[in-house]
């Protein structure tokens, strides 16, 4: 399962990235910004069937984009 973490605050993406790799989930990414999330998954080439990410971790509470927006422009795109 390919997990990816968004958030500004790298104690909390440290803290999440642990506590997954102790319950056993062991292909996360962790990113600081929506900008990065977005260049990741345009950077996936949108393989046949959707991306590969099973799931996204990601902060509300983010400068920028906050984390509600990204969801919505996220479940737009028919691809992801």
């Amino acid at each position: 399962m390919a997990i990816l973490i968004v958030d500004d605050s790298s104690t909390h993406r440290d803290l999440i990235e642990h506590i997954l790799h102790k319950a056993g989930y062991s292909d996360t990414i962790a990113m600081e910004s929506v900008d990065q999330l977005y260049k990741h998954l345009a950077q996936e080439g949108f393989p046949p069937g959707g991306s590969t990410v099973d799931l996204i971790l990601m902060d509300i509470m983010m400068p920028g984009i906050n984390g509600i927006d990204a969801c919505r422009s996220i479940k737009t795109d028919p691809q992801l």
